[in-house]
């Protein structure tokens, strides 16, 4: 083995209040209860975005918000693939600086309340 694997970030856009990133480390209980908060305010939509391994635990908390809220969301999905980059740095000196780009697997989930503002109270 010649080089070690730094992985870059993931890239991101700016993010707004109601975007969550989900990962494995996330706090599940702290991520749902945020989402709630949003969903109940007049910003009646949240998205959740998941890559890689973190796919199965944002489909979960979207679920889990859509049981909790008795059917009362609707829930657009979308996938894609999200291309990564990760730095080889040289382990000797023989060995070049390199770069490697992989690609990785994304969901992203739109969660819409279908319940008026007035209705909330």
């Amino acid at each position: 083995m010649d080089h070690a694997r730094k992985k870059r970030p993931p890239p991101r856009g700016e993010k707004k209040e109601n975007e969550f990133y989900v990962t494995n480390k996330s706090d599940f209980k702290g991520q749902l209860s945020k989402c709630e908060k949003l969903l109940s305010s007049e910003n009646s939509f949240v998205i959740l975005h998941g890559l890689g391994h973190a796919v199965l635990r944002t489909i979960s908390l979207a679920l889990e918000l859509q049981r909790t809220h008795y059917d009362t969301l609707e829930i657009h999905v979308n996938t894609s693939t999200i291309d990564l980059v990760d730095d080889l740095e040289p382990l000797n000196d023989e060995s070049e600086y390199e770069v490697q780009t992989r690609q990785n697997s994304a969901v992203h989930i739109l969660i819409k309340s279908t319940v008026k503002s007035k209705d909330k109270k």
